[in-house]
């Protein structure tokens, strides 16, 4: 894809269920438990449902050790599920965003080591995966931060209330725009739209307005009403976000929200194992939403063994690939 190919923002109402899957951090195993459980997929990884959309809101990577295992994934499931009548769509979240820059502060040596030798045109590591035009960098960079599938608004952290000023493919072709430009790739666009993607910001991938906390920020532009106003002007009657685990909670799905009742549904309930949180999924049907929580296990699935060597394989091609194209010319 280029850099703005990005879908219409609205998948509409045509979805028997939706399944939305909160931060997955890097936890394979965990999420393949939640897809199986939630009967997206089976044993073998075969997606094996109809009419089904699967939302992950963001930060797919960091803190786990397999991030860039769960992007390659997350991108082969996506191309599965819509020869399949189904939809995966993953968000962009601040974790993303950091990698796009370039900031690994999270993420695990063991995925610094298991990406020495990925290189892909001038580009090495974890740089080549996250930043450039890899193919995972350019998927990356075209994740929405805004989507609505029926009456819901899906988003990695929380709108408020200067955000209806503003058109979701608008917000989400300039967040594009700045992951872009953090990648190397683009331009900066116009600094006055820098607070979609400013850290600690109000923006839509880091707002903390919407925490499930004694202490949230004042002046997030999160109220009850300011929520409402927000719903109201992109025809939507929830808000589903992630971004801030719900640990005050013992780690389940904030719905309805403690303060913003049925508006909002919180869904981080710390999946990555780092966390220690449950592995969980919000599914949605027939206008009920319905908290699933799942087994951790053990030991992990032959399934997650199995799809990271497909995965480390798949690297290993795609930069064998690159290399033989900048050397033929």
């Amino acid at each position: 894809m280029s850099l703005m190919e990005l879908q219409p923002w609205d998948y509409g109402s045509k979805w028997d269920r939706i399944v939305a899957i909160g931060d997955v951090h890097g936890d394979l195993d965990g999420l393949l438990r939640i897809l199986i459980g939630s009967r997206v997929i089976d044993g073998t990884g075969a997606w094996v449902t109809r009419s089904t959309l699967v939302v992950l809101v963001g930060d797919l990577n960091d803190r786990g050790s397999d991030s860039t295992s769960v992007v390659s994934f997350v991108m082969r499931l996506q191309q599965e599920a819509e020869a399949n009548g189904g939809r995966v769509e993953s968000l962009i979240g601040n974790h993303e965003l950091l990698a796009a820059k370039g900031d690994y502060s999270y993420t695990r040596a063991v995925e610094v080591l298991a990406l020495e030798e990925f290189c892909y045109d001038q580009r090495m590591g974890l740089n080549a995966f996250y930043r450039g035009a890899s193919p995972y960098a350019v998927w990356i960079r075209n994740r929405p931060a805004i989507v609505r599938a029926g009456d819901c608004l899906f988003v990695h952290a929380g709108l408020v209330d200067s955000s209806r000023e503003c058109h979701p493919d608008w917000v989400n072709a300039t967040v594009a725009s700045w992951v872009a430009s953090f990648q190397g790739v683009a331009d900066e666009p116009a600094q006055e739209t820098f607070w979609l993607v400013e850290g600690d910001g109000n923006g839509p991938l880091w707002t903390t307005g919407l925490a499930v906390e004694a202490a949230r920020p004042r002046h997030s532009g999160a109220s009850v009403e300011a929520i409402g106003r927000v719903l109201d002007t992109w025809g939507a009657r929830h808000l589903v976000v992630g971004h801030t685990p719900t640990r005050s909670i013992d780690y389940l799905i904030a719905y309805p929200h403690p303060t913003y009742g049925e508006a909002v549904a919180v869904i981080d309930t710390g999946i990555s194992r780092w966390f220690g949180g449950r592995l969980s999924a919000l599914e949605i049907q027939g206008g009920s939403f319905a908290p699933r929580y799942f087994e951790r296990g053990l030991e992990e699935l032959p399934l997650t063994r199995h799809i990271r060597r497909v995965s480390e394989e798949e690297r290993g091609e795609v930069s064998r690939r690159n290399r033989k194209t900048h050397s033929s010319t």
